[in-house]
């Protein structure tokens, strides 16, 4: 079977902040260490954003509700980790109270 490749090249403006960090990111460690290339990484990258794109102009709303529920979860998780870092104290204030309250019927 013949392989049939084409190209197409980038140009990276320096003199744009955008085009920039698209350079870094396709010359990071990640990049390097996730990808078997960069030619991979354009793919996989291109693929998604327009997925997302047409997901987004399918829905609207899409990103609003991400952010909600990321917000959301940022909440439920702060919430959790209180309640965990104070549930020894909880457990402790429950024994005592339950003591107190056997003592004094007994």
């Amino acid at each position: 079977m013949t392989e049939k490749i084409w190209n197409k090249n980038v140009r990276f403006n320096m003199n744009n902040e955008a085009a920039i960090q698209a350079w870094d990111i396709l010359h990071s460690d990640e990049v390097e260490q996730d990808f078997k290339s960069q030619n991979e990484f354009i793919i996989c990258a291109i693929k998604d954003y327009y997925e997302r794109h047409i997901s987004k102009k399918k829905d609207p709303y899409l990103e609003t509700r991400e952010k909600e529920e990321a917000f959301a979860d940022r909440i439920v998780e702060k919430v959790e980790r209180k309640v965990l870092s104070n549930l020894t104290a909880m457990l402790g204030l429950y024994v005592v109270k339950n003591n107190y309250s056997e003592d004094r019927e007994g």
